[in-house]
């Protein structure tokens, strides 16, 4: 599938964004999502990766990766579903002996 490939600057936190640090990184735009690269781990969401962005040019990407980015981001909303049931449970450990 056809892939719009950016560079944008992405910041590890505020203080590298007040004193305008970050670093750039490519990202790919495919299907209405953003696929990023970066320490050694792969982001996916849709949307838009918003303006600050540079052109760097076309890219086909395997469907099967552009499949997997979908179902990455639909099994993250599904789980986002369950926060509610989820902080029930945290809220009430148990001390984890048998009595």
């Amino acid at each position: 599938m056809r892939a719009e490939m950016v560079a944008q600057t992405i910041c590890d936190g505020v203080l590298d964004m007040i004193h305008g640090g970050g670093r750039r990184v490519p990202r790919l735009l495919v299907d209405g999502m953003v696929i990023t690269v970066d320490k050694g781990k792969v982001y996916a969401y849709r949307g838009d990766a918003g303006d600050d962005r540079e052109h760097l040019g076309w890219v086909d990407v395997p469907i099967e990766i552009v499949e997997l980015a979908r179902e990455h981001i639909l099994a993250s909303l599904a789980l986002d579903s369950q926060m509610t049931t989820l902080l029930e449970i945290m809220s009430k450990p148990e001390d984890g002996r048998d009595d």
